[in-house]
Order: structure tokens, then C-alpha cells, then sequence
């Protein structure tokens, strides 16, 4: 399960107001690759430190199960969803 707070949300439900600041890096990238042995996959994000640096680290590689990936994919097309809908109709 993915932490509330990416769903609008601090770490214990409570909704998060618009104008609290994350501490951000940007994604430049994604490498994935198959974990035949875990039946799973491996995401590497490439991130850059700050955004003037453009030094690209990638130093973090994570696992994901199947069900997991799914999850990714169902609230990242949600959150786009979101970002698509006109201002007035966001809840």
C-alpha cells in the first residue's frame, strides 16, 4: 500500500492543505526490469537532487509484486485524472 500522503493525505489521513510544502526531487527517469526469481519488478527511479543540478542519481532500486505494480498504475492514472479536471470540479 502506498503512504497517504500520496492520495492528498498526511501519514495519519488527515487532509493535507494545498499550500504545505513536500520536500520534492525531480524524476528524470525510470528503469524496469523483471525479478523472474521474486515474480516481481525492479524500479530503479533516476531523480536529480536539486533542480539546478543536473546530476542524475539512481542509487535506490525497489521491488515491486505484481498486485503492487497494478496499484501504481490504477493511482497514477487516477492522480492524472485529477490533474486533467477542470479546477472547479476537483474535490
Amino acid at each position: 500500500m502506498f503512504p497517504a500522503g500520496a492520495q492528498g493525505k498526511d501519514e495519519v489521513g488527515v487532509p493535507m492543505k494545498e499550500e504545505q510544502k513536500y520536500e520534492t526531487f525531480p524524476l528524470a527517469g525510470l528503469d524496469i526490469r523483471i525479478a523472474k526469481d521474486y515474480d516481481a519488478l525492479i524500479v530503479t527511479p533516476q531523480f536529480l537532487a536539486t533542480p539546478t543540478d543536473p546530476t542524475v542519481h539512481s542509487d535506490k532500486n525497489f521491488l515491486l509484486s505484481k498486485e503492487t505494480a497494478l496499484e501504481l498504475i490504477e493511482l497514477l492514472q487516477n492522480a492524472v485524472g485529477m490533474l486533467n479536471t477542470p479546477p472547479d470540479m476537483k474535490h
